[in-house]
């Protein structure tokens, strides 16, 4: 489900809430308010390889943060595109107990992707986190030409049996065809958690588990409440909008009711 809204306030209230790393990621911000759930969460939006970001990730070779391709949503995203050399992110240990899902942003952006004869994108898995061997193919894709980006959905229930392991993301091999790029970008994985049945979500409480993205969300007050209010940004380069987390609805659809979205005071969407 995707939701793009913009203009929606009558007044002019800079009363806002920001993620202190980008003002204008607010989907991080959300996130951090019940880490209980989130199991590795990067949105590819730091300088410089330091400590932080080396308690993440072990070691990468071909990759760099950039704006380019426009295939940041906000900040950066992990871009590879060297024509010689390996391309591949391999991180520290996660402890995947009790998890569920695996998203990511995937795709080339605005810049030509690899040759259809180079390698596909990998996401493989080991729990040899010592010697970093014994690798699982766990995803593969190729970056097709004319789509700019996918969000995947990966299921990780009983994909091993051990508390921990290690990510490998790569395009396989040191030489490849061309000069195409191909970039990751919002990489979360949660925590198994009981699906909602129904979804609701007034943004005063902030339910990060409702929400995968929020591009140029921002948090202001309108009409007399905090609402999310989507405004267009020059730093933000993509479209805006909302995309949710996964969500039941068995057992409860009714297909002769209306799906409202309450947008803001006054105004709402329906859906038939």
């Amino acid at each position: 489900m995707e939701i793009k809204i913009a203009y929606l306030c009558t007044n002019n209230s800079a009363d806002k809430i920001f993620d202190n790393d980008d003002k204008y990621d607010i989907q991080s911000y959300m996130r951090t308010i019940n880490t209980t759930e989130i199991a590795l969460l990067d949105n590819f939006n730091w300088l410089i390889f330091g400590p932080h970001v080396q308690e993440i990730w072990h070691t990468h070779e071909g990759m760099r943060l950039s704006r380019e391709c426009d295939a940041a949503e906000d900040g950066r995203a992990a871009i590879f595109n060297n024509p010689r050399g390996k391309r591949i992110l391999i991180s520290r240990p996660i402890d995947v107990s009790n998890i569920s899902l695996l998203y990511m942003r995937l795709g080339s952006g605005t810049c030509p992707p690899p040759a259809p004869t180079d390698p596909p994108f990998q996401l493989l898995i080991t729990t040899d986190c010592l010697n970093y061997s014994n690798w699982l193919l766990a995803y593969s894709q190729q970056i097709s030409p004319g789509i700019e980006h996918v969000t995947v959905p990966l299921s990780l229930v009983n994909l091993t049996n051990s508390s921990t392991v290690c990510l490998k993301i790569q395009q396989k091999g040191e030489k490849f065809a061309g000069s195409g790029s191909w970039f990751i970008d919002d990489l979360l994985i949660i925590r198994s958690r009981q699906l909602a049945e129904y979804f609701f979500e007034t943004f005063q409480t902030m339910r990060s588990t409702n929400w995968y993205r929020l591009v140029g969300g921002q948090l202001k007050t309108c009409d007399g409440r905090i609402s999310m209010v989507f405004e267009p940004h020059a730093d933000i380069r993509t479209e805006i909008g909302a995309t949710t987390i996964d969500f039941s609805l068995s057992g409860i659809i009714d297909y002769n009711r209306d799906v409202v979205f309450h947008l803001s005071k006054n105004i709402s969407i329906d859906w038939t």
